[in-house]
């Protein structure tokens, strides 16, 4: 099954920069739902893979590329670790992944999701969005996201191992 979500509530007032530029809310990347011993899973469908471009690989504990628009996929996490990216603070310590937008959220504020324990995260980012599946897409998170910066750099405090691709954009034709 595929899905797309959306970004957004119509009946909450925001205070995203992107009102000012006469847009709001936007869909999630689209998704393929699968089950897997009773639980569901959802990772991004295949045809993204079809958008890399530059390909960085990295074991330690920084990467940095010139782009907002990227997909990065993080193994050998430690079982307690930090990572920071556009401005946004991750924190996974006893089985808790505290996410902390700082001002990159614009209102949005620290969120919390318990995981036992974390294998692996592959992350998407544009311009205003960043989406998270934990373990295989066991888990997902997905936010707005404003930092105007054209460079990402991830800083972990432990070594670990990251493969990122700047993506290429989607280009969309205004409806006639």
């Amino acid at each position: 099954m595929i899905m797309a979500g959306w970004m957004g509530l119509s009946d909450i007032d925001y205070t995203n920069p992107t009102v000012e530029e006469g847009r709001q809310h936007a869909f999630t990347l689209f998704r393929e739902i699968t089950e897997h011993e009773g639980r569901l899973y959802q990772f991004p469908i295949e045809e993204y893979k079809s958008l890399r471009e530059e390909k960085k690989e990295v074991q330690g504990t920084s990467l940095t590329m010139n782009t907002s628009s990227f997909e990065c996929y993080i193994t050998d996490l430690p079982q307690s670790f930090k990572l920071h990216l556009r401005g946004i603070n991750m924190n996974y310590e006893d089985g808790l992944l505290t996410i902390d937008m700082n001002k990159s959220g614009s209102g949005r504020g620290v969120k919390h999701i318990k995981i036992p324990e974390i294998n692996n995260i592959t992350l998407f980012s544009d311009t205003s969005s960043l989406e998270l599946f934990i373990n295989d897409g066991a888990y997902a998170f997905t936010t707005r996201i404003y930092n105007n910066s054209d460079t990402i750099e991830i800083i972990s405090n432990k070594e670990i191992d990251m493969t990122a691709y700047q993506l290429k954009a989607i280009d969309l034709e205004p409806a006639k």
